[in-house]
């Protein structure tokens, strides 16, 4: 897989997004960039809605009493490959989720009173048994 420059952050952010993203996701500045590899994220098949988008970080809110968002797989997927094994037996509410990141490019998460907005843009590849299950047509 190839290299691609990053602030050393769980975003995977480009120098570039870090002047929109970064302030709002508490990215601190940086201007020293790091080569990476490509990430590749795995999408296990009974994945939970908290777990894709991201969510509340439970363990930060009891003991500190702080809001904190807590990324989830699509974030760790930016400018990467997220893969999906049996992607025609994904829950049809994961599938939305998938589909609107990889359409707008972002993917927003509202959790109790908390808003984030932080970049996704990632290639969604799967596999998928036809005896198992059809496929949605908006995965096609």
């Amino acid at each position: 897989m190839p290299t691609i420059s990053q602030i050393d952050d769980v975003y995977h952010l480009s120098a570039d997004e870090q002047h929109i993203y970064g302030d709002p996701l508490g990215v601190p500045s940086c201007t020293n960039l790091q080569l990476r590899q490509v990430p590749v994220v795995e999408l296990p098949v009974g994945v939970t809605e908290d777990r894709v988008a991201g969510t509340l970080d439970v363990e930060t809110a009891l003991v500190r009493g702080q809001q904190r968002f807590q990324p989830g797989l699509l974030a760790s997927a930016h400018r990467g490959i997220l893969y999906v094994d049996e992607v025609n037996l994904l829950d049809d509410h994961i599938v939305d989720i998938l589909l609107d990141s990889a359409a707008m490019g972002v993917n927003t998460v509202e959790r109790e009173g908390m808003s984030v907005i932080h970049p996704s843009r990632f290639s969604l590849v799967g596999t998928m048994n036809p005896e198992e299950g059809q496929l949605r047509p908006q995965l096609l």
